[in-house]
């Protein structure tokens, strides 16, 4: 299981960000601003900057799944989905 709330082995910067109970909710544990947080959310893809943010708000959260490894997954299949578009 890559995160808890998830069943399956992969998962998307979208499906990341909704194991949060909200949008709000990512953005102050994640120190991101919230509209921010909306586009990563719409385009389902965070930057690599901020995985740092991420990484460990998820790890605080008990989100084992969630690391620079899966981010970048998520990131080269997401890149690799719209090159195929």
């Amino acid at each position: 299981m890559v995160g808890v709330g998830c069943t399956h082995s992969f998962m998307t910067h979208t499906e990341m960000i909704r194991l949060w109970p909200s949008l709000a909710q990512f953005s102050r544990e994640t120190g991101i601003h919230y509209q921010s947080v909306r586009q990563f959310h719409r385009r389902s893809m965070i930057p690599y900057w901020f995985w740092a943010a991420v990484v460990e708000a998820a790890a605080k959260r008990g989100f084992q799944g969630i690391t620079y490894e899966t981010l970048a997954e998520a990131a080269a299949a997401a890149k690799a989905g719209r090159a195929a578009a």
